[in-house]
């Protein structure tokens, strides 16, 4: 991961625009594709035949959906995935960042589905579908901020100085500083949350910077 230095962090122009690079893309997981396209199969044998493109729509504008959105609004080492093994009863829709799990380790689980042996398999595509499609992604981005802003500010009010942690989480706060907007039109998330806004990222990286 490249590490590039911020100048003039406490200005309204802090973000340089260098950094925008096509090699920060999160990823929704091959687990999760095939979990998608698994409740696809069980859809299908319940319903008419005539109701089978219907279905097939969904699932495939869940699975676009999920790519597109972590690909463009998600930094590197942000992946989307699937835990079918934490609960008997319910799937966990997962999102969790590689860099920031070394110092904050758990997953972000908003999104549980029953397995197929609870809940009918129509009920468990709609709520998979308004998960991705409302406020997953935006939950899942103020979660990270969540993680490192009470960490950063732990650190700052001690005077302690992690240099590692400095660097390691700039450049993802970056990347966000640059495309909260894109996420905020991807999620629709004002009807659901409220997204952190450019200043909230211009006084994270401020945080990053002084205890680096």
């Amino acid at each position: 991961m490249r590490i590039s230095k911020i100048e003039n962090i406490h200005s309204n122009t802090c973000y340089n625009q260098k950094n925008t690079s096509s090699s920060f893309k999160g990823t929704a997981s091959p687990e999760f594709v095939k979990y998608v396209n698994e409740l696809r199969g069980d859809c299908l044998q319940i319903v008419p035949k005539r109701s089978a493109k219907f279905i097939n729509n969904v699932c495939d504008n869940i699975i676009n959906k999920a790519q597109r959105v972590m690909k463009n609004c998600f930094p590197q080492e942000s992946v989307l995935s699937v835990d079918t093994t934490k609960s008997p009863t319910e799937d966990f829709i997962v999102y969790s960042n590689k860099v920031l799990k070394k110092y904050i380790p758990e997953d972000y689980r908003a999104c549980c589905i029953g397995k197929k042996e609870y809940a009918t398999n129509i009920n468990r595509l709609i709520k998979l579908r308004r998960a991705i499609f409302d406020d997953y992604f935006a939950d899942a981005s103020n979660k990270d901020y969540a993680k490192v802003f009470g960490l950063a500010d732990y650190l700052k009010s001690c005077n302690i100085y992690n240099e590692s942690f400095s660097k390691d989480c700039i450049p993802i706060f970056e990347f966000y500083y640059d495309k909260i907007n894109i996420l905020k039109s991807e999620t629709n998330a004002d009807k659901h949350c409220l997204l952190k806004t450019q200043n909230d990222y211009a006084k994270i990286l401020s945080d990053l910077k002084e205890i680096g």
